[in-house]
């Protein structure tokens, strides 16, 4: 992946909109200040690129951007997809004849070779991802192409998106290209379902997602004892039995993944050179076990030694 960031602070400020309007203009987003404004532009672009996968993140000042057919067409010879990811206070936007409001959350997935306009409500906050169209294409209906699907929520295939897309975001500028392909594909393939391809053909692309959002959940309460399948499937605005179904497959279930997570993380605090001055109990406590008795049985289990000749091990060796 090859990356890229922009950012008008050291442009002066009379020469800070052409700066940028020519910046992004290069993507494809060509854009005007139609309006007189109180306050200097500022603007930030961070953009990650690789064959299968471009995302770029904006930061700006108001202004107006608009795509005309005859701006359009030496650009798009690539054939792409674009999603917008709304992040910020909103934006007005006209697409291919309709007039709509995106929030904070809403994501936009359409075709860039049409003519659109965009402004900001506020200020500009927001993502434009992009994907091969042949990416997509597979997966829906021959007669089908898409133009433009706005959703908007936290529920359903929308919260799915949405968490699909935020997990994203915090890793793509460390996937290999092989991975950023793989990524897209499974990506594409829930646009699909979004796109009103039949959900059962692509039940197995949305079961994953959703086991990669619970296991980010099981991750970031690691340490809480209380962790448990009602809590999550409540946060995940799911039943306990969707839930334990989700981890079916992998042959492992919802207890046993939490208690390999914890043991994995002790073993990793207990040969640190920042665990060194802690003692195991404190560490076993620390990663949510309740029970020093259970920690140590199941340590043994899974790695053939104890807490403390582990750390004696790793002393001899360092």
């Amino acid at each position: 992946m090859h990356c890229l960031f922009l950012s008008t602070a050291d442009v002066l400020e009379r020469d800070r909109f052409s700066y940028w309007r020519e910046a992004v203009n290069q993507i494809g987003l060509p854009g005007e200040r139609d309006r007189p404004s109180e306050t200097p532009f500022e603007g930030e672009l961070a953009a990650t690129f690789s064959d299968s996968l471009t995302r770029f993140r904006f930061r700006s000042s108001k202004y107006r951007v608009t795509r005309q057919s005859r701006e359009i067409e030496p650009r798009c010879g690539d054939d792409r997809i674009w999603l917008y990811r709304e992040i910020g206070e909103g934006s007005l936007h006209e697409d291919h004849g309709r007039e709509f409001v995106t929030r904070s959350g809403d994501v936009i997935i359409g075709d860039p070779s049409l003519p659109s306009k965009t402004e900001a409500l506020g200020n500009y906050d927001h993502e434009i991802w992009s994907f091969p169209r042949s990416f997509l294409d597979p997966h829906l209906p021959a007669t089908r192409h898409p133009q433009l699907l706005q959703l908007s929520g936290h529920e359903g295939l929308s919260g799915i998106l949405v968490s699909y897309l935020e997990a994203l975001s915090g890793q793509v500028n460390s996937l290999a290209e092989s991975e950023a392909a793989m990524v897209a594909d499974n990506f594409c393939r829930l646009i699909a379902v979004a796109f009103g391809t039949r959900t059962a053909e692509h039940s197995q692309t949305i079961s994953e997602t959703r086991l990669e959002e619970a296991k980010r959940y099981i991750r970031a309460h690691l340490p809480d004892p209380r962790l448990t399948p009602a809590m999550a499937a409540a946060a995940m605005k799911i039943s306990v039995r969707h839930l334990h179904g989700l981890f079916e497959p992998t042959g492992t279930s919802f207890g046993e993944y939490v208690l390999r997570r914890r043991l994995e993380e002790c073993r990793i605090t207990l040969i640190s050179a920042a665990g060194a001055s802690r003692s195991v109990t404190d560490i076993a406590f620390a990663w949510g076990f309740n029970s020093l008795a259970t920690f140590y049985r199941a340590f043994g289990r899974t790695f053939g030694t104890t807490p403390t000749e582990l750390r004696r091990a790793a002393d001899r060796s360092s």
